[in-house]
């Protein structure tokens, strides 16, 4: 039986993204990559967004890491984006990472 004793890590230092303003809603911009040496699921990764987008532009799916547009973009309104993320797995290990990004017109 596994123990836990793994915590997950993102498998990049650092992730960016550029997006123009006039991306499609549900476009999918960026995936992040996550992994936990440990087995089962205890080593199942959950993404999150957990601050930076109090007007939740963005969605990233808990599963996958993709990270979708969520509603339309607006350059004058906001131009730089950094948000940070969570990892979680099923055993209650965690780890977070921030994600800057640029809106373009």
């Amino acid at each position: 039986m596994d123990e836990n004793d793994n915590t997950p890590a993102f498998l990049h230092q650092q992730y960016s993204a550029t997006v123009s303003e006039n991306t499609s809603v549900g476009l999918s911009v960026l995936q992040v990559f996550a992994s936990d040496a440990d087995e089962g699921l205890n080593g199942q990764v959950r993404y999150s967004i957990i601050a930076g987008d109090l007007n939740h532009d963005f969605v990233i799916d808990q599963d996958t890491g993709i990270i979708r547009v969520s509603k339309n973009l607006d350059y004058e309104r906001k131009s730089l984006y950094s948000s940070r993320y969570r990892l979680r797995t099923a055993g209650g290990h965690q780890a977070r990472h921030r994600l800057c990004g640029d809106c373009n017109h």
